[in-house]
């Protein structure tokens, strides 16, 4: 059961880094098509948060 466990953590994992990565890029889809200055600032603000 903890191996199975494991195993289940990671895919949830996986999925919710993916989730996380295309709501980031649809914002700054969004943000480039507002203000395509925003976009720019984003990017460097999701640089510096890695």
């Amino acid at each position: 059961m903890k191996t199975s466990n494991k195993i289940l953590l990671s895919i949830i994992g996986l999925l919710f880094v993916i989730i996380i990565a295309y709501v980031i890029a649809f914002r700054l889809a969004i943000g480039s098509i507002i203000k395509p200055d925003s976009k720019i600032e984003d990017f460097k603000v999701n640089v510096q948060k890695n």
